[in-house]
């Protein structure tokens, strides 16, 4: 996966990559609603929740979005990159929820190998899961969420 930071990489990765089609599929519009932070709009989620009640699927969350959530340096070679998860979802309880967060999980604390080629002589050396908000309601949007919390070892190209 290309990407100039672990946000981006980890983005691409959900929208794109044959490993997260199970993950696509627990989400309604499947790759259109794996956003950056900021993208989700409210003619998002109704135009969601009106595909998933045509569809008879209210098993599907609504949209996923990465944040870049900073980073900190470990080291003069490597940092720490930081990369929020949020999983969205409305009228539907924590279920759909979970069943995307166990997903996410499954994908990214660990075991996920992705390298970051934007040329900026950054590579990814591993991927930790830090925590989760737990279930959470957003005023201004009128949904409910997840959070999860990544950890991205990075390192720098020596110079």
């Amino acid at each position: 996966m290309a990407g100039s930071d672990m946000a981006e990489v980890i983005w691409t990765y959900l929208k794109t990559h044959s490993d997260a089609a199970t993950l696509r599929g627990l989400v309604q519009g499947a790759d259109a609603n794996i956003l950056e932070a900021g993208d989700l709009t409210e003619e998002i989620i109704m135009a969601a929740i009106e595909a998933r009640r045509a569809a008879g699927d209210m098993n599907k969350a609504l949209a996923i979005a990465v944040q870049d959530a900073g980073e900190e340096e470990i080291d003069r070679f490597h940092k720490n990159q930081f990369v929020n998860v949020r999983i969205y979802d409305r009228d539907r309880g924590y279920r759909n929820l979970r069943r995307c967060k166990l997903e996410l999980l499954n994908l990214l604390a660990e075991d996920f190998d992705q390298q970051m080629t934007a040329g900026i002589g950054v590579a990814h050396v591993a991927t930790y899961f830090v925590g989760r908000a737990g279930h959470r309601w957003d005023r201004i949007f009128d949904i409910e969420y997840e959070v999860l919390r990544f950890r991205n070892i990075v390192q720098y190209a020596r110079g």
